[in-house]
This record gives structure tokens, C-alpha cells and sequence, in this order.
């Protein structure tokens, strides 16, 4: 990865995946945000990365139910695996709850 997009990706406050890539972080709950490309309310995930919050937003459904309090897999403290597939309108992301560092596995993780 070149100079300019490590300096963004650690000092961003926001999560962006390329194809392939993951992140793992501490859940820290939601809230909403408006979209200023569509105009749209969307969820707004938090995450604990390396003692810092960064904010992952994305309106995919499969996040909303992973996420969700009723019905959802994560809870808020938990550790969680998100990898981005796929491009553009194509994309979807893949949540997990890790629960031991063997749960990892070898993937395209993502420093922040």
C-alpha cells in the first residue's frame, strides 16, 4: 500500500474496503446518517480499531440483520470480521463474529 493511502486509511474516521479486504474491530453500535449522494437515511456501524472509533456505513441487509438488537447475530462489545465482495453495485459484504484469534484466518486484513 503507497504513503498517501496508509495516512488515509489510519487517519480517516471511516471504513472503505476494496474487494477482498477485511477489517476486524470491537462493535460499538450505530446510529444514523443521511446520504448525501441519495438523500437516503442509513445506518452508521461503529467499530473500536486499535483503541480508535471508525465508522463503517452501508445500507446492505445482511448488516442490518447481523447488526440488528431482536433478531441479529453481533452484540455491542463483541469482535466482528467484515469482508467486502465484489464491485460497485455488485458489492456485498460478508459479517462474522469472531470469537478466538484462530477465527481470523488468512485473509486480506485490512491495517487501520
Amino acid at each position: 500500500m503507497g504513503g498517501l493511502k496508509d495516512f488515509q486509511r489510519k487517519n480517516s474516521k471511516f471504513i472503505k474496503l476494496e474487494d477482498g479486504e477485511s477489517f476486524t474491530g470491537k462493535y460499538n453500535g450505530y446510529s444514523f446518517s443521511m446520504n448525501t449522494m441519495t438523500g437516503k437515511e442509513v445506518p452508521v456501524y461503529k467499530f473500536i480499531i486499535d483503541g480508535q472509533e471508525k465508522l463503517f456505513q452501508t445500507q446492505s441487509g445482511k448488516m442490518c440483520a447481523f447488526f440488528d438488537e431482536d433478531s441479529g447475530s453481533a452484540k455491542k462489545g463483541q469482535m466482528v470480521k467484515i469482508t467486502r465482495k465484489g464491485l460497485a453495485m455488485q458489492t456485498s459484504y460478508e459479517p462474522e463474529l469472531i470469537i478466538n484469534d484462530n477465527d481470523l484466518g488468512p485473509s486480506q486484513e485490512v491495517p487501520f
